[in-house]
């Protein structure tokens, strides 16, 4: 059976990608349609992204690989918002924890390395809920039994 022959499931996806032209580009279409929590559709746009930059940097590209470019650009705009979001949100929560951990210093003194850890394991969410909480804290226990309600 050919590629391009396969049934349009989320099964063969994977194997449509490596056929040609309609149902290459269909294929990296419906990869875009994944939900973004999908770890699969995350590691494939970065495949396509690479495959993009290496069909560009070859130089002659011909009427197939033009089509294909523009869904490829597609990819690439996709993986582009995906890495920004992603960057953007370590960023918040690196500026969170940091914040967090400077009032707690500051309120309580100077926390244990195994307190600094359970904190570090913290969501963003988490992190924003602790930043309210310890304004109630007047002890290194009221910070742990606050933890143990958090599951940490």
């Amino acid at each position: 059976m050919a590629i391009d022959e396969l049934p349009q499931t989320e099964e063969t996806l994977w194997i449509r990608i490596l056929g040609r032209a309609k149902t290459q580009r269909q294929a990296i279409l419906e990869l875009l349609g994944l939900p973004e929590e999908d770890a699969r559709r995350s590691s494939v746009l970065q495949l396509l992204v690479v495959w993009k930059v290496t069909i560009e940097g070859s130089g002659a590209i011909n009427n197939e690989e033009q089509a294909l470019m523009a869904t490829l650009s597609q990819a690439y705009l996709e993986w582009e918002r995906q890495t920004e979001a992603r960057g953007m949100q370590q960023g918040a929560e690196r500026e969170a924890r940091s914040l967090v951990l400077r009032l707690l210093n500051r309120r309580i003194g100077a926390l244990p390395e195994s307190v600094r850890s359970r904190i570090n394991a913290l969501s963003l969410h988490q992190l924003e809920s602790l930043g309210e909480a310890l304004l109630d804290f007047a002890s290194l226990s009221d910070l742990e039994a606050w933890l143990v309600g958090q599951g940490q």
